[in-house]
């Protein structure tokens, strides 16, 4: 049985056969949201239109995209239109088999169908739904409801720095890679947050789409022009953290890279972003161009700062687990946020809580790096997949980090949304010393190179440790030709 046909969301349509009186024998699964809909809905006249995303059982295919990744012989390169080309071409029969169906149900319903998983996502009346739980194939249905940013702790404003000294990021060793000219150049970022400020001058001329196409550097579903934008600010923090930098001073981790995002969290609008939203990111961010043959427009790492919330999705709901997956598999190493409420246990949000396997859904926690404590806000573990995987996979500092802010401003920060974006753009770092490294190979060497902090060994609040950036790179495979010099000072 596939991964996508064992959907956690165990809630029972017992309710919607009693109230439409239909003989419904289905295995659907159905989220929170639209179960106690239709436990409350009572007649036509009660009837309402629901947004939705029906996902579809996995056909199987003897070459997943998983199988292609593992792939050593083959490059990059190819490996990457493998996997686009395999996940276009994946259940397209059921597919169009299910989309009939729904337009039957449902007459003119315009509907979203989606590659990057096996889903649809429309509108339609509440009242219909059981009808979908017949068609053959369909899995689960979920509310395309909206996702939240992780808001950070505490923030506050700060003047621009000059040739600044900071300790967060020497605490993680990360100023020898930029020793040895490790510095992003030539890689690029990305993160999936509120925005992010194009015109902020320690941004600015990082933005891909300054050499490329906008439509291939934005991706911004409710905002009109092609000029990033932030009306919350979230994103441009988590941005700065990445790649900022001024002719005077160094903020990011990666300073010489490039910058691309997907606005596709709260916006400070009415109209929240939702899960369908998210999804079309993750399908425009590993075909930027639309071109499978490339992969300079493709990032070597996504930024998440975001989470699902447990009246949409169940606490281990796999929706994105198979669109992480099939997104790393293209070559993108995703990065989450832990999330900032701990110190409760089993309090990491979806989908950084995953468990499917050692390097899925990779959560970063935060530690105060002024005494190499965990914070206390920090989401704790285990995972509440099963209760037993430890969780978070690693920490980073989180406490009072500096970085760029909407406006053009700075700001001193707090939260995981802070921490997660040192190890992102570690990666980047990584990935400039070796284009081809895997995100296998990228995520163990993080994990084998962390010092383990607070009680001896992996444990529910500093995960495996706070990763060490020069032991990370000499876990790495050797690269044919390494992009490497040595520093005059």
């Amino acid at each position: 049985m596939s991964r996508q046909t064992k959907f956690p969301i165990i809630v029972s349509i017992i309710s919607a056969i009693f109230l439409f009186g239909a003989d419904i024998v289905s295995a659907v699964s159905l989220s929170p949201s639209i179960a106690k809909s239709l436990d409350s809905f009572q007649n036509a006249e009660s009837d309402s239109m629901v947004r939705v995303i029906l996902f579809a059982e996995d056909d199987d295919l003897s070459l997943s995209p998983n199988k292609i990744a593992s792939l050593k012989a083959i490059d990059f390169k190819t490996r990457h239109k493998m996997v686009i080309n395999n996940l276009k071409e994946k259940n397209s029969n059921l597919l169009e088999s299910i989309y009939a169906q729904i337009t039957n149900i449902s007459p003119g319903v315009q509907v979203k169908r989606f590659w990057i998983a096996s889903a649809l996502a429309f509108e339609i009346p509440l009242s219909k739904i059981d009808e979908l739980t017949r068609i053959p194939g369909v899995v689960s249905i979920i509310e395309d409801g909206a996702v939240e940013y992780i808001k950070p702790v505490e923030t506050m404003p700060s003047a621009l720095k000059t040739n600044g000294s900071y300790s967060h990021l020497e605490a993680m060793n990360i100023p020898s890679l930029w020793a040895m000219g490790l510095d992003g150049t030539g890689r690029l970022i990305c993160n999936f947050d509120t925005g992010v400020d194009g015109e902020h001058p320690a941004l600015q001329s990082k933005w891909r789409g300054n050499s490329a196409l906008a439509s291939a550097s934005w991706f911004a579903p409710h905002q009109s022009g092609v000029t990033p934008l932030d009306a919350v600010g979230h994103g441009t923090q988590t941005m700065g953290i990445m790649v900022g930098s001024t002719a005077t001073d160094t903020i990011g981790v990666a300073p010489g890279a490039e910058w691309m995002g997907a606005a596709v969290i709260d916006q400070g609008q009415t109209l929240s972003n939702t899960i369908s939203d998210i999804l079309s990111a993750f399908e425009w961010v590993v075909d930027p161009d639309g071109n499978p043959e490339t992969v300079d427009d493709m990032p070597d790492v996504i930024l998440n700062s975001w989470g699902i919330p447990t009246s949409i999705m169940e606490p281990c709901d796999e929706t994105f687990f198979q669109v992480i997956d099939n997104v790393e598999a293209a070559g993108i190493v995703t990065i989450f946020a832990a999330g900032n409420e701990g110190p409760t246990p089993y309090s990491l949000r979806l989908p950084a809580n995953s468990a499917s396997s050692p390097l899925n859904s990779f959560a970063v926690g935060a530690i105060d790096h002024s005494t190499n404590l965990v914070a206390s806000f920090s989401s704790r573990g285990p995972s509440s997949c099963d209760s037993s995987t430890i969780k978070p996979e690693v920490v980073a500092p989180g406490v009072g980090i500096y970085t760029t802010a909407k406006g053009g401003g700075y700001r001193y920060s707090t939260g995981t949304s802070m921490s997660a974006p040192i190890i992102a753009g570690l990666v980047t770092l990584m990935r400039q010393y070796n284009p081809e490294a895997t995100v296998e190979e990228i995520k163990s060497a993080l994990i084998e190179s962390a010092t383990d902090l607070g009680y001896p060994g992996e444990d529910n609040d500093y995960g495996h440790g706070l990763p060490d950036a020069a032991k990370a790179l000499a876990l790495l495979p050797r690269p044919t030709s390494p992009e490497i010099r040595i520093s005059a000072t």
